[in-house]
């Protein structure tokens, strides 16, 4: 028998006692906590999720196939196999964001950092000509009316690691600062209000993000994710329209206006398709490392 909803310390346990042997497995490219699905539609149970290349069929798989149960310290846990061809970084040409000399990105939030005002995006958008995230870089930012970029500052802070893996410091991080030189943003940001985010997001919650392709909606579906050496806090199954080059740095939040996650990697899909899954880290714990305090402005 299987237990059908354990704790989160329970599908944690049981993964660290399989993660091994799971990752060791042919198809297999990483795992995760969160629902499982059946023919795609929500079940209400809890699994650990298995990440494969490919789905194939169990009788072609020669005892690579991934176990149905995986055992826990007190019962069976639920296995739930999904298929994921890879992820990437979401950078390039957009129509409104910031550009490091080579590539654009979107800003994340305008915040207030050590008693100064910065612009946040990830840090691999603010690499610069130099390609080093981690040297001051020229920082621009799109101006609608003018239809062309204006160097409003330059980068001043990147955080860049694969993640620790471990509970309460899990994911990635991949986000940086670059200073506001520019009067009139500065201006709108001193009259900014504060963007609460939220501690502990749990998953088959809603959000919502805005990018340059448009309003976008998903549902958080799996946290604690590891996908090769890369380790993510949190996996957004995006409703219909995807996340696209360019979007790189868009904060996810939920609908009462807390943020989530900042969006840095997206699935990869065929046929020009947008990335299904948002790959992000959670949004207070980047905040608390680059000690700034998101404002809307």
């Amino acid at each position: 028998m299987y237990n059908k909803n354990p704790s989160l310390p329970e599908l944690r346990q049981a993964r660290l006692l399989h993660n091994n042997s799971l990752l060791s497995l042919q198809n297999v490219c990483g795992t995760a906590l969160g629902g499982k699905r059946r023919k795609n539609q929500k079940t209400g149970e809890r699994a650990v999720i298995v990440f494969v290349k490919n789905k194939i069929s169990e009788s072609m798989m020669e005892g690579q196939a991934v176990p149905k149960l995986l055992r826990g310290t007190n019962s069976k846990i639920l296995t739930d196999v999904i298929e994921l061809q890879g992820v990437e970084t979401q950078y390039g040409q957009a129509p409104f964001f910031s550009y490091d000399g080579m590539s654009q990105g979107t800003i994340t939030a305008f915040c207030i950092s050590y008693g100064n005002f910065y612009a946040s995006t990830c840090a691999h958008c603010m690499k610069g000509l130099d390609l080093d995230p981690f040297e001051a870089s020229d920082m621009q930012l799109y101006h609608p009316e003018m239809e062309r970029y204006l160097t409003v500052g330059s980068s001043a802070f990147a955080i860049k690691a694969p993640g620790r893996g471990l509970q309460g410091h899990y994911g990635f991080s991949d986000a940086g600062l670059f200073t506001i030189e520019d009067h009139e943003l500065l201006a709108r940001c001193k009259k900014g209000k504060a963007i609460k985010c939220w501690n502990n997001p749990r998953t088959n919650s809603s959000v919502y993000a805005k990018t340059a392709n448009g309003l976008l909606e998903g549902t958080i579906e799996f946290v604690e994710a590891q996908y090769g050496n890369i380790f993510t806090d949190i996996i957004i199954r995006i409703n219909k329209s995807g996340t696209f080059v360019g979007d790189s740095g868009v904060l996810w939040r939920t609908n009462n206006g807390l943020g989530v996650a900042i969006h840095a990697l997206g699935s990869t899909e065929t046929n020009g398709e947008g990335s299904k899954m948002s790959f992000g880290m959670f949004a207070n714990r980047i905040a608390l490392e680059m000690n700034a305090t998101f404002i809307d402005i």
